[in-house]
This record gives C-alpha cells, sequence and structure tokens, in this order.
C-alpha cells in the first residue's frame, strides 16, 4: 500500500513537473512573440456559458434589435466576423469551442521544445 501510495505521490510530481515546463515554454513563446508585435494578448473571461441577465417582464426586442444593429466601422480581424470583444461574439468567432485533440496537440508541441 505505501509502495502505491509513493508512486502515486513520484507520477503526480513529475506530471506537475511537464506542466510547470510547458506553462514556461509558452510564457516564452508569448513573450517573444509580443515583442516582435506579431501577437497581442488579452485577457478575456473563461466563463463556458454567457448568459444575459434578463429580469422577468422585459421586453426582449431591444436586446435583440441592438445585437443586430452593427456599425458598419466596426471591421472583424482576420477573416473572424466577431467585431466586438464579449463572449458570446467570441464563441461564435474564432475563439469558440475547439476539439481536445486540438488543445493536446499544442500541448505537445510546447512540451517538445526546449527552453
Amino acid at each position: 500500500m505505501m509502495q502505491v501510495m509513493i508512486k502515486q505521490l513520484f507520477l503526480k510530481s513529475k506530471g506537475l513537473e511537464a506542466v510547470d515546463k510547458a506553462i514556461g515554454q509558452l510564457a516564452r513563446l508569448l513573450w517573444e512573440a509580443e515583442s516582435t508585435g506579431e501577437s497581442v494578448v488579452l485577457q478575456t473571461c473563461l466563463d463556458t456559458f454567457p448568459l444575459p441577465t434578463v429580469a422577468a417582464g422585459d421586453d426582449l426586442s431591444a436586446y435583440v434589435a441592438a445585437e443586430e444593429d452593427t456599425s458598419q466601422t466596426d471591421q472583424s480581424f482576420s477573416g473572424d466576423f466577431v467585431w466586438k470583444l464579449n463572449e458570446i461574439a467570441a464563441a461564435r468567432g474564432c475563439i469558440g469551442r475547439f476539439p481536445g485533440s486540438e488543445k493536446m496537440r499544442i500541448i505537445k508541441k510546447f512540451i517538445e521544445l526546449e527552453l
């Protein structure tokens, strides 16, 4: 029983080390990309289910009209049709959901990099 616990602690420690290394590599790559002007890092909310606040009896036609009214001066970026920064718009655009297999490919690529 004690050997199993020691092995679990060892594996957990190795897993945390791998995650720490991957985060360090990601931070280095982001720093390099940001310093060359190739990217901009934005902080956004990570809420996966953005829900608007609606009180009982509210007239929703105003919300729908405001959502449909898009100004010609607001332009999207990089071929994405998202032209404003909020969770609903982001979910509809390129930042929307992606398969876990894509995430793992990115993580594996970062893990293979040398510091």
